[in-house]
């Protein structure tokens, strides 16, 4: 497994999310959000990422992904605050498989801040998790 793979999932589970596609419609970034985005937006970055089985072959690979909501405040708050009610639901105590890989993963701490740039605030909801791949 590569981290593109954990990347297409993530992806996959946002868009089979109606609520999360009325809000954000196709706007959920890796790593950064391109300039001139409208928002609301989702950004999932990948933190960390290890294979599982040493010293044989990996049987598995855990990574370890922030995924949040991002929006100048106030004018979409409650946007951002159900967008981060459904990253829970999505990714918080949760397997499954897909493309032939099983998946699980769960929240390891929230994320919630607030950035002022140049006069504008900018909130963050969501949290870090959890992910583990395992071949199926």
């Amino acid at each position: 497994m590569n981290p593109a793979d954990f990347d297409s999932w993530i992806v996959h589970k946002l868009q089979s999310d109606t609520q999360i596609t009325n809000i954000v419609g196709t706007r959920m970034y890796n790593t950064e959000i391109p300039h001139g985005s409208a928002f609301p937006v989702i950004l999932f970055v990948p933190n960390s990422f290890t294979e599982l089985g040493a010293p044989g072959p990996p049987w598995a690979t855990r990574a370890l992904y922030l995924i949040k909501a991002v929006a100048p405040v106030p004018s979409v708050t409650q946007s951002v605050l159900t967008l981060s009610q459904r990253l829970d639901a999505l990714f918080d105590s949760v397997s499954e498989e897909w493309n032939g890989i099983w998946y699980c993963s769960w929240k390891d701490s929230s994320v919630e801040l607030s950035e002022d740039r140049a006069g504008q605030v900018w909130r963050h909801l969501g949290g870090m998790y959890w992910l583990l791949g395992v071949p199926s």
